[in-house]
């Protein structure tokens, strides 16, 4: 009974150990507001979507989702990505990372990919759910509000601000969006 008890703990401790410094990481898209944080979904962007069926710890980047996606500063998606990346996909620290992203969220995700040094990162995958990566149609339409966001999301500026080619091995797995 003993021996059946060590074999069953170091196998429990070998299965929880594959799982061990990995997280989810949900990137909001336009709209969203910015949290203090990347424990809590601020202004409850995710809404039950955020409930998977995971034991992986989840944390957010919550960012202004009116501004330009691919800027930094205080309460940008670039920083607070950034953040976020640094806190919980080290892979020197082992942690490794899943992340979800929403239409501009996407946008500002592979902006980041393409444009930073993302080897000191563990991301597993990017799960791309309605992704305006390539930019939208709808910001490129006249009766569409004006700001930051929907410039950076005319087709134009979306298509031509970086090299989508450029995902440096991290895999892509998109979604398209009908009815919720």
């Amino acid at each position: 009974m003993r021996k059946q008890l060590y074999f069953f703990t170091v196998a429990i401790l070998a299965i929880s150990s594959l799982f061990a410094g990995e997280s989810v990481i949900f990137v909001h898209g336009r709209g969203g507001t910015c949290g203090s944080d990347y424990n809590t979904d601020a202004g409850n962007y995710w809404g039950t979507s955020k409930n998977i069926n995971t034991a992986l710890p989840k944390y957010f980047v919550t960012y202004d989702g009116y501004s330009d996606p691919r800027t930094w500063g205080s309460c940008r998606a670039q920083s607070k990505l950034y953040q976020v990346l640094e806190a919980k996909c080290l892979k020197s620290q082992g942690n490794y990372c899943y992340i979800i992203c929403h239409s501009a969220g996407c946008y500002a995700t592979e902006y980041f990919i393409s444009t930073m040094d993302v080897s000191r990162y563990g991301i597993k995958f990017v799960f791309n759910s309605s992704s305006a990566a390539g930019g939208s149609e709808l910001a490129n339409l006249k009766f569409w509000a004006s700001g930051d966001m929907d410039a950076a999301l005319q087709t134009n500026n979306a298509r031509g601000s970086y090299n989508h080619n450029n995902m440096k091995g991290i895999p892509f797995h998109m979604l398209a969006g009908y009815k919720g």
